[in-house]
């Protein structure tokens, strides 16, 4: 059946009325059977919200029509986003479409041509706004304008004026705040893990928020509840993020934003912040600098090291680390190359599982892996001095610890700062550059204090079965759990790069 569209917003001396739409419509149609639709007197063809508009779309989705036919194409659309829908609708339900005064007819070649051309319009127009939408967004999340749904724990939405706009801004909120500090001085300052940590929130805690390791881990990394200062714009820098503001803004009161496109988000939200910008914010922040740093340090150098060593196909499982992204890496039967063995497993790193880690692009077998670093434990082991190979007896010592965590901070933070010089930004330039010279004399001082404290150490030393020497005359016979065992005693980490790999001994 034949449909009969007519449209008439309101009655003009120069307008066309509905009743000659129809008759011209009636004309093409001929013979044919058709039905009419003409009750949307009055109403815009700038949208679709039509009723009559509705009804033949009803039944062009029944099956009830076969080709619609209107006196002109501004009367079923104005709009060339909607009248491409309205084609891509009719295309699907093989409907055909003609227009009596622009000749204007989908079953013939010229008139599917001109239907891809008011596609390619269409399609630009819909770019155009939604960059102008997304343009708008940027804007206003610099200024803090906008951001609607729920404030993150510890804070309230209270109103206020920004730019000569109403809005609302984030406010401490008083108990929430409490346990929010709580739990990033509690992270900070001992060896507390995510998991021990919500435990004992959730025993502790009257307020009861969404516990989880996951909740903590976004709690511990969200930038909004830092009093960010210079410390924090270069680890923002340093993990990718697009910051919006000068470093000179960076004054060490308000709190930051993170935002990005949905389509442009990483699944490692505030983790990996390639894409993510981030703004200061006009509220103030709730937690110090050095609180919020320490915190993320610790994250940082915990992610590295989820594999536990408890792998049953490469006996350095644990020790493994990638170079560009700093998670664990593990044995695969995933063969990365076109040169697939049956039997051989390769290595990967956790980053590029979670999608966030493409730098290492060189495959290893773990065979090849294991061969290189036996080589290398051979021939640490021969420049040591001619005594039995001790196993130390663990025993704790908070100070040393402590003394390793701060080291390893610092190491972090240099590490930072030097990737922040290839910024190019003169200012950011010359601090880093200070920074560093401070960064270096404290970690002589650290290094010092660790010497001494290992010298003064009371551990027990307990001998191995075996020496040295019966290692490396035997090295090849010995058993998996052997090897993995000797593995753990001499080796610190091993870095995985695209050049090979990098052993660092005891």
């Amino acid at each position: 059946m034949i449909a009969l569209y007519a449209r008439q917003s309101v009655d003009k001396k120069d307008s066309i009325s509905i009743e000659a739409q129809i008759q011209a419509g009636q004309r093409i149609a001929g013979d044919n059977l058709y039905k009419i639709y003409d009750n949307d007197k009055g109403f815009s063809g700038k949208n679709t919200d039509r009723p009559d508009y509705k009804r033949l779309v009803t039944d062009i989705k029944n099956g009830t029509i076969n080709k619609v036919i209107v006196f002109k194409i501004d009367r079923i659309s104005r709009s060339i986003v909607d009248f491409a829908d309205i084609i891509q609708l009719f295309e699907k339900h093989k409907v055909e479409f003609v227009s009596v005064t622009e000749n204007f007819d989908t079953s013939t070649p010229m008139g599917r041509a001109m239907l891809y051309i008011i596609m390619i319009f269409a399609q630009l127009e819909r770019e155009t706004i939604q960059e102008r939408v997304r343009h708008n967004f940027y804007e206003r999340m610099k200024v803090g304008i906008g951001k609607s749904g729920r404030p993150p724990f510890g804070f309230i939405k209270v109103p206020a004026v920004i730019l000569g706009k109403n809005t609302k801004i984030l406010q401490s909120k008083e108990d929430e705040t409490e346990l929010v500090k709580q739990i990033y001085y509690t992270y900070a300052n001992t060896d507390i893990t995510l998991h021990k940590l919500k435990v004992k929130l959730t025993q502790e805690s009257d307020l009861k928020p969404f516990f989880t390791d996951t909740f903590l881990n976004c709690l511990l990394r969200n930038p909004i509840y830092v009093k960010a200062n210079a410390d924090v714009y270069t680890y923002l820098k340093s993990k990718g993020a697009i910051i919006e503001n000068d470093i000179e803004d960076f004054v060490g009161t308000n709190g930051c934003f993170a935002y990005a496109n949905a389509k442009e988000r990483t699944t490692q939200r505030f983790t990996d912040l390639h894409k993510t910008h981030i703004a200061i914010q006009p509220h103030e922040g709730i937690i110090d600098s050095d609180t919020w740093l320490k915190c993320n340090y610790r994250l940082d150098k915990n992610k590295a090291f989820k594999n536990s060593g408890t792998g049953n196909y490469i006996w350095l499982a644990g020790l493994m680390k990638c170079a560009y992204c700093g998670y664990s890496v593990f044995a695969t039967g995933n063969k990365p190359t076109t040169l697939k063995s049956p039997t051989e497993m390769y290595i990967n790193c956790r980053g590029r599982r979670k999608h966030i880690c493409y730098e290492r692009t060189k495959a290893f077998t773990t065979t090849f892996i294991e061969n290189l670093v036996s080589e290398m434990i051979l021939e640490y082991l021969n420049q040591q001095k001619d005594v039995k190979l001790l196993e130390k007896e663990k025993k704790t010592n908070n100070k040393l610890d402590s003394l390793k965590n701060e080291l390893s901070i610092i190491k972090m933070k240099i590490k930072n700062l030097m990737n922040s010089i290839a910024d190019g930004n003169e200012i950011l330039s010359k601090y880093a550059n200070e920074k560093i010279k401070e960064f270096d004399i404290e970690q002589e001082r650290l290094n010092a204090e660790i010497t001494k404290e290992v010298m003064n150490s009371k551990e027990d030393d307990r001998l191995k079965n075996v020496d040295k020497d019966y290692i490396i005359n035997n090295w090849v016979d010995l058993g998996f759990d052997d090897k993995k065992n000797i593995a753990k005693l001499v080796i610190k980490e091993i870095v995985v790069s695209n050049e090979g790999i990098d052993v660092e001994f005891f």
